[in-house]
């Protein structure tokens, strides 16, 4: 195993970069932040480590930036959402924490985005949803939170299984493979292999609701709005108004609301 030459960052016109399955170990040298003309940077399958290997990220005119197969621990940085021309970017198969930044949301060229197989937590921002040329999101095997992100109704492929998302799998999902899903054990839905998700307090009142509709039909109750009426129309004589009124208000207790 051998560091990754600091000399590299002589090149400056250089465009593309294949380093791969070389065991190249350490950090990225800062020199690499010079290579300003780079396009095409692929540094997977090495062993590459540390909490300051986005050196690169100086790099503006990124389209394509592979470091997937690492030992990458560091967070992804704000500075990401300044590569405008990315089109793919894999960091899969690290030890990178932290949540995914916000600023992702600027690279709107970006077609494919593999995150999978590293400790990334909390919830999937609402702008990534601008992204609207992703064909491929993979974010599985991480410690998701929240909502399965809407966003990915109309993307092509996605994968959020292995996470720790929550909530009621949306039913336009419900076609969609088991294992975009799997093993997030608090989903439910009426896809298979998920639980039913638990009734609401709303559903409940909906169902108890109906029961009393039904309940008053059979009964020959009628329903509070139509007593409402009753009490407009009813023109009582002033000696009989406070015991029709009465009447009515005994009855309006047993009316379904």
């Amino acid at each position: 195993m051998w560091p990754i030459p600091k000399e590299l960052g002589n090149f400056k016109n250089l465009q593309i970069l294949d380093l791969r399955y070389n065991k190249l170990a350490g950090s990225i040298p800062s020199t690499m932040g010079l290579l300003t003309n780079l396009q095409y940077l692929d540094l997977s399958f090495n062993v590459i480590s540390g909490s300051k290997v986005f050196e690169i990220r100086f790099v503006k005119n990124f389209s394509y930036l592979f470091l997937d197969s690492n030992h990458i621990n560091s967070s992804i940085p704000l500075e990401i959402g300044n590569m405008k021309s990315l089109i793919e970017l894999n960091f899969c198969n690290n030890k990178i924490v932290g949540q995914i930044p916000s600023t992702l949301a600027n690279c709107l060229l970006l077609n494919f985005l593999y995150l999978s197989h590293n400790y990334l937590t909390g919830t999937v921002h609402s702008r990534i949803k601008d992204l609207s040329l992703l064909i491929y999101v993979n974010l599985s095997y991480n410690n998701l939170t929240g909502n399965i992100p809407i966003f990915l109704i109309n993307r092509a492929q996605f994968n959020l299984s292995y996470n720790s998302l929550e909530g009621r799998i949306p039913d336009i999902f419900q076609n969609y493979a088991f294992e975009r899903f799997f093993a997030d054990k608090d989903l439910c839905g009426d896809i298979k292999g998920f639980g039913h998700c638990p009734p609401t307090s709303q559903t409940m009142h909906l169902v108890k609701k109906t029961k009393l509709k039904t309940r008053s039909a059979k009964n020959g109750i009628r329903t509070c709005s139509q007593y409402g009426i009753m009490m407009k129309k009813l023109h009582m004589k002033k000696s009989l108004r406070s015991q029709r009124t009465l009447t009515l208000d005994i009855v309006l207790e047993q009316c379904v609301e």
